[in-house]
């Protein structure tokens, strides 16, 4: 009993987390096709036929459009932007997909009310491309290949709440960039930064910089679909911070517990 108490009011009086945030961008973005055999007499092409999509969601971990959630589809010539947000518990999260490259990002701040919910108490935004229904990303002529390249800015942070008077569990949020195809010459590229702290640790910022660079190749003697995708993700997660009402109610519970050993005893 003792045991239990001490570590509710420990938990009570812990510090708490007060915010976490990341943004992922990749940008400058570069089609460079190569010509993979020249004497074959085929001018090299492509014909981008991917989709975008641009989705940010708080709250919970999947998105339910209309209900913490925003979502929208486009293209490599048509722009898509989502937008989400909570002012009244410090949560947002925004991304877009455009010809200036794509964006992805996000903040939950518990400071604003003092407590997260014990489940509702994340976010995630995500701006692709990719394939959509039945499309390849790129069509490519034969003995082609196309590299595209950009340049990538990730960053992560986490800021503890040094003067609250209730908290605990893990916190973090994280930035990537990725490109995933079965044709990539190589390895697919994935870079990924993460801030965690803990409600006794100090604030943590990460940050990385640098330039994505991949090569798709068709080396048959026709014409060729690339499937895969690629983009952008940031997301974060503060663990759940009970409302003071409901130490109140655990507080209470265990006094009764604790009378009702006394009397046992006696």
């Amino acid at each position: 009993m003792k045991l239990v108490l001490s570590t509710l009011l420990v938990a009570v009086s812990a510090p708490a987390l007060a915010a976490v945030g990341s943004t992922a961008s990749l940008t400058d973005l570069h089609y460079e096709l190569v010509d993979l055999d020249p004497n074959d007499g085929i001018t090299p092409y492509v014909r981008f036929s991917g989709g975008a999509l641009a989705q940010s969601f708080i709250d919970y971990h999947f998105c339910d459009v209309g209900n913490g959630c925003d979502r929208a589809m486009g293209s490599f010539t048509v722009p898509a932007s989502a937008f989400v947000e909570d002012p009244s518990d410090g949560k947002s999260g925004f991304s877009s997909v455009s010809s200036a490259g794509l964006l992805a990002g996000g903040t939950f701040d518990i400071s604003v009310n003092g407590y997260a919910d014990t489940k509702h108490n994340e976010y995630q935004s995500r701006a692709l491309y990719r394939t959509v229904d039945g499309q390849p990303l790129f069509v490519l002529s034969a003995n082609t290949a196309i590299r595209v390249t950009g340049q990538y800015t990730l960053d992560a942070w986490g800021t503890p709440w040094v003067d609250a008077r209730r908290g605990f569990g893990n916190d973090g949020s994280y930035a990537s960039v990725f490109f995933q195809s079965k044709f990539i010459d190589g390895d697919p590229f994935k870079q990924e930064v993460s801030a965690f702290v803990t409600p006794t640790s100090p604030p943590d910022t990460e940050h990385l910089m640098g330039q994505m660079s991949v090569l798709l190749r068709n080396d048959k003697d026709h014409q060729a679909v690339l499937w895969g995708k690629w983009g952008v993700v940031a997301g974060g997660r503060v663990a759940g911070i009970p409302e003071p009402s409901t130490y109140a109610l655990m507080l209470a519970g265990l006094a009764v517990v604790g009378v009702a050993a006394r009397r046992r005893r006696t």
